[in-house]
């Protein structure tokens, strides 16, 4: 299977285009001694989590190499005032001051960066840095709204559009892996195609994201859009996502958004956070996704992010059948953490959901519902911590629900 890396800026050389690597390792053919074997299958692995290989295995074309920086940095006040910003509504410069207030350089200039509450009616800000000194930063753009010694999330660094789309490109019509070695920040949707399907079903092909190296890898929005990452909207292989997180930052409508197709799948250390809308959206009114597979995930949006803008959901089915969701969890949803509403045979086994948590006040909101599901479906062991209306509307027939835990709280947490 191919492999596509995108190499963080680390492993670029004094500007340089050339990338630090070992010797290639050679197709492996006839028989092995065991020892040897096992030195190139270290070596191998070895490669692999630098984020740097260029081996060919059982015949196919070698791993293609992109040159991505990866290098978004994101930090936010803890409640304490560990960052807190300045900046007048109408200016263009801001001032950052707090133990985990930046120090910025002559390389920050012409970085992307994300700034919450700062925006429009308060909504995360956007531009581009032109001009540092200290804890200071000039904007491209203006604020449009004022901060006074505001507690606050901030996010800069290059964007890698184009490599990953490039990376994605070169994984071919059978799909691959896409390895993750920083946090790439994007301006527009990471656009996954309609791969082929091999054999029956949902069997082969498929992109796989999935970080690399010993941190998660993370794909970080730095605009606003529809989704980080986007499905096509024609039946195909969904994603396969491992070791990374999708965060919409405040920015997105969805985290990851299936449009249409079978299978793909979320693993257990895989973290999709602060998207407006929701965390992961299944079809898209029109086509329909099924067989998608959550394993333990973490659906989360945190306040600071989202500027205090309560998103929709976690989960959202709007048009998908015999879809599960195993031990996922989800908070900080407005309106439900879970909600199917098409009816189609899905389930969630041992979920659990809550609020929107301040780390300010200490505080937890919580949603107008926990479980939002329509008809022929199932809920087993699902645990919801509050809710302000109900923890669990159930709307249609054949719903079918088995053990769990509701505890309804209609007023915040303490």
């Amino acid at each position: 299977m191919r492999r596509a890396l995108i190499f963080g800026a680390s492993l670029i050389l004094a500007g340089a285009v050339a990338v630090a690597q070992e010797t290639p390792i050679p197709l492996l053919t006839g028989p092995q001694d065991v020892g040897a074997l096992t030195a190139t299958l270290n070596t191998l692995i070895r490669q692999i989590n630098r984020g740097v290989t260029n081996a060919t295995l059982g015949g196919m074309a070698s791993p293609l190499q992109f040159s991505a920086k990866c290098d978004v940095q994101q930090l936010e006040d803890n409640g304490a005032g560990t960052l807190i910003a300045t900046g007048a509504s109408g200016q263009k410069v801001v001032t950052f001051a707090g133990t985990s207030a930046p120090t910025f350089g002559g390389g920050d200039i012409g970085k992307s960066a994300t700034l919450s509450g700062a925006g429009a009616a308060g909504v995360v800000f956007t531009s581009t840095i032109t001009a540092v000194s200290g804890h200071t930063v000039t904007f491209a753009a203006n604020l449009s709204t004022s901060l006074s010694s505001t507690k606050v999330a901030f996010s800069w660094g290059n964007l890698d559009d184009a490599p990953l789309a490039s990376a994605i490109t070169a994984l071919g019509s059978y799909g691959g892996t896409l390895y993750i070695p920083g946090n790439c920040g994007v301006a527009a949707p990471v656009a996954l195609p309609a791969l082929t399907i091999q054999g029956f079903g949902s069997g082969g092909g498929g992109i796989t994201i999935q970080g690399s190296g010993t941190a998660p890898g993370r794909i970080v929005a730095m605009n606003a859009m529809s989704a980080v990452l986007l499905e096509a909207d024609t039946y195909h292989k969904n994603a396969v996502l491992r070791s990374v997180a999708i965060d919409a930052n405040g920015l997105a409508n969805y985290g990851h958004y299936l449009r249409s197709g079978t299978g793909g799948s979320h693993a257990p250390d895989v973290v999709v956070q602060n998207a407006l809308l929701a965390e992961i959206r299944l079809g898209d009114g029109t086509h329909q996704q099924q067989n998608f597979m959550g394993y333990g995930q973490s659906l989360r949006k945190d306040k600071f992010v989202m500027s205090g803008v309560a998103g929709t959901y976690n989960v959202h089915i709007s048009n998908g059948t015999d879809n599960v969701f195993v031990g996922t969890i989800a908070n900080g949803a407005g309106t439900a953490n879970f909600r199917d509403e098409t009816g189609g045979g899905n389930s969630f086994v041992s979920t659990h959901g809550w609020g929107l948590y301040d780390q300010v006040t200490a505080t937890s909101t919580p949603p107008q519902y926990g479980y939002w599901l329509t008809g022929h479906g199932a809920c087993t062991d699902c645990k919801q911590d509050e809710a302000s209306v109900s923890c669990m509307l159930l709307s249609g027939f054949g719903v079918t629900v088995n053990g769990g835990q509701l505890q309804f709280v209609n007023t915040p947490l303490t």
